[in-house]
């Protein structure tokens, strides 16, 4: 802490932590946790002997509890001088009055002794990396969320090469402004690039694939151990190659400029760039600024990333010992969470504002102190260039699906979370690529809680029951956010169709859903139909 002299931090350290338990044992006794108010003030007083408030709460809840070991903690506070010794007094008259010692009651109170407890001692904690255990060992058990997961496009956000695994075309040679070009050269797959149309190619192997359902980057082993993602990726969705950078980055971005290429442009660096969300458990043994001394335990989401280091849990089972009582407590039961914890863990990845910074210690995207998942500090909105969002204030792209989502009813009042709508590991994840836990009929997401509509759902969407205008999803959650190089479906899915947005921003700047539908109309007939639907 600025200003504090660093042989005083363990002092600080320790005032702090007696604080916290105090305020822990406060709401344990005002819910009547006995045990807990106990548990938690012996904490704080072991931490700081002296310290009046929280001798005085212990007492009041060992009152309370009945309890007459209430005596010596107020008996310490009433010897003082402190605002709390007369109210300790005269709690000190009600027991003396119930136990009538033989002394008189200044006697009896100066008779009383509080023995402060001893400094509770940290349980011994194994060093962080060997508490991951692995996905392999949640295999031996949960065989079928292993196999289905294994299917997921998080298992496969990052492989090592293999050729099985390349979805782009490396048969045609196409080149991509004339600079880059994919290539298959004896069943090995590489990328070539140069400076110039008239340059000479250079050639680059594959080492890694990065993604496997709607596009695919590629990435290379530099010399140092770092790892170059191609500016070149292949989309599925265009049917071919496209520079992936140019796409997404201002303008003036080095990255995007296919002629940089071979000078490894910092933001080209999978370690520093793309690691944190696209691999697990992430650290760097020494400096963010050498990514090339960075490690993770796996490549892709796995496990771990969502439910916790679990290799307590692992040999605990194998030792018969019961599952952790706390739906937090890993491996995490997102069931049993409350939304802004089962959402925080899913915005480890899915927060666009996230500073995927290291910590002091290296660890990047997981968590050494406070809750095991990384809780990360964020940008203001307002720091992103302009086309991040549409001028009507909503996200325009959809990296900002925590963002979106945490700005919703559904979220703030309903509690709702990731999970009440996705399957981290749905059954068949090549016909599910989005991991709707209802598939299809996505309907059922919204009416799961809006069960008042699903009798007449026309009656609410003035539409044709059954037909595309009639379902929740058309109106509430439109394909405005731009993903990758494709629209997907809006996140802030409370919003209903505003046509004064519309008017005053236009339909690129505030997208609307009744015009994508009614293409042939204009915002004169957009506004007279929301007013005639209101009426």
């Amino acid at each position: 802490p600025p200003g504090l002299p660093p042989d005083q931090w363990a002092a600080m350290r320790r005032g702090l932590r007696a604080t916290a338990h105090m305020a822990l044992g406060r709401v344990a006794a005002e819910r009547a946790d006995h045990a807990g108010a106990e548990r938690a003030l012996v904490t704080a007083l072991g931490l700081e002997p002296g310290d009046h408030e929280a001798l005085y709460l212990l007492g009041v809840a060992r009152l309370a509890a009945g309890d007459d070991a209430a005596a010596p903690p107020l008996g310490a506070v009433a010897q003082g001088n402190g605002p709390l010794a007369a109210n300790a007094g005269r709690l000190l008259r009600a027991v003396h009055g119930r136990t009538r010692p033989a002394t008189d009651f200044a006697a009896y109170v100066a008779s009383l002794r509080f023995v402060p407890p001893n400094p509770p001692e940290a349980a011994p904690q194994p060093p962080v990396a060997d508490r991951y255990a692995g996905s392999d060992a949640c295999r031996t058990c949960h065989v079928e969320q292993y196999e289905r997961w294994q299917k997921t496009g998080m298992a496969r956000m990052l492989r090592r090469y293999r050729p099985e695994n390349v979805i782009g075309d490396f048969s045609s040679g196409q080149a991509v402004e004339g600079r880059a070009r994919a290539v298959l050269d004896d069943g090995r797959h590489f990328i070539e690039v140069r400076r110039g149309e008239t340059q000479s190619w250079t050639r680059y192997p594959v080492d890694y694939t990065i993604g496997s359902k709607w596009q695919q980057a590629y990435a290379t082993t530099l010399d140092d151990k770092r790892m170059l993602v191609f500016p070149i990726q292949y989309s599925r969705d265009h049917g071919g190659w496209i520079n992936y950078w140019r796409t997404v980055d201002a303008p003036g971005s080095a990255r995007a400029d296919i002629a940089q290429f071979h000078d490894a442009p910092q933001d080209a660096i999978y370690q520093t760039t793309c690691a944190p969300c696209h691999t697990s458990q992430l650290r760097f043994a020494t400096s963010a600024d050498r990514p090339e001394a960075a490690t993770f335990h796996e490549g892709g989401v796995n496990c771990e990333t969502c439910h916790g280091p679990a290799r307590a849990h692992v040999e605990g089972v194998k030792r018969g010992l019961p599952l952790p009582r706390q739906a937090i407590e890993p491996p995490v039961r997102f069931a049993g969470l409350a939304a802004a914890e089962s959402v925080a863990i899913c915005a480890q990845c899915h927060a666009q504002s996230a500073v995927h910074d290291a910590v002091s210690s290296g660890e990047v995207n997981y968590g050494v102190r406070g809750p095991w998942y990384r809780v990360y500090p964020t940008h203001l909105v307002s720091s992103f260039p302009r086309r991040a969002l549409y001028r009507d204030g909503r996200f325009r792209a959809t990296t900002f699906i925590s963002e979106a989502f945490a700005r919703t009813r559904c979220f703030q009042s309903g509690q709702a979370t990731c999970a009440s709508c996705h399957d981290p590991h749905p059954p068949d994840p090549a016909a599910n690529p989005t991991s709707l836990k209802v598939g299809a009929d996505d309907d059922r997401m919204c009416l799961q809680c809006h069960t008042a509509l699903a009798a007449a759902p026309e009656r609410h969407s003035r539409h044709a029951a059954g037909s595309a205008a009639s379902r929740c999803v058309t109106c509430h959650m439109p394909r405005i956010a731009e993903a990758l190089v494709f629209k997907a479906r809006s996140h802030q899915i409370d919003d209903i169709p505003d046509a004064e947005m519309t008017a005053r921003f236009g339909a690129e700047d505030s997208p609307n859903a009744c015009l994508d539908c009614h293409r042939n109309q204009d915002v004169t007939w957009l506004s007279a139909a929301l007013a005639a639907r209101r009426r």
